[in-house]
């Protein structure tokens, strides 16, 4: 099932890609837990990269968003979301993304809510860099989510990722996008 398209203001766009269900019943479509059922962890270094804005090395910090303790299945299937701010403003818990990973987790996702490095004021607007480098940060949180796997009990043959605005052009830039640096 796919999960709904959120309303976004005007001119804006979000992508989300959906996921094969196949676990127990209503879960993935109905909400199985309450929002404040989910359990958040803050803060979470998932990797660090050049700021050519600062020039300095920028650490990449997520947070994670789960189902309760009581959600015994052994493999979740696992979100990437990514926050809008044209590559120029916001950070993990704006743009809805908190909301969002709530309303997916209490359907029994784990998602995460990622930083990434905001370039568009220093390279521009008019060049493809800012989503290039985002997506490469989006591929570190992606490769985290898989290192993580065991622990947090996600399913890394169900990953995906998805953002409004300039986390849309992320999305995108993940799976058609050229020119990023690693896999994910």
């Amino acid at each position: 099932q796919a999960f709904p398209i959120f309303e976004t203001p005007p001119g804006t766009m979000r992508v989300a890609v959906s996921l094969a269900a196949g676990a127990a019943g209503e879960c993935f479509v109905t909400p199985v837990w309450a929002a404040e059922d989910v359990v958040v962890q803050s803060n979470i270094k998932y990797g660090s990269s050049y700021n050519h804005a600062d020039a300095k090395q920028e650490d990449l910090l997520l947070d994670a968003y789960f189902p309760p303790a009581s959600d015994q299945r052994k493999l979740r299937p696992g979100v990437v979301l990514v926050h809008g701010g044209s590559f120029i403003s916001g950070d993990k818990t704006s743009d809805g993304e908190p909301d969002l990973a709530r309303f997916l987790v209490s359907r029994g996702y784990v998602a995460v809510s990622i930083d990434y490095r905001l370039m568009g004021k220093y390279y521009g607007l008019e060049t493809d860099q800012p989503p290039k480098e985002a997506t490469e940060d989006a591929r570190a949180a992606v490769r985290f989510m898989r290192k993580m796997a065991e622990d947090w009990r996600i399913d890394t043959d169900r990953l995906t990722i998805g953002g409004g605005s300039a986390g849309a052009f992320t999305a995108l830039f993940f799976w058609v996008g050229e020119g990023a640096q690693y896999e994910g």
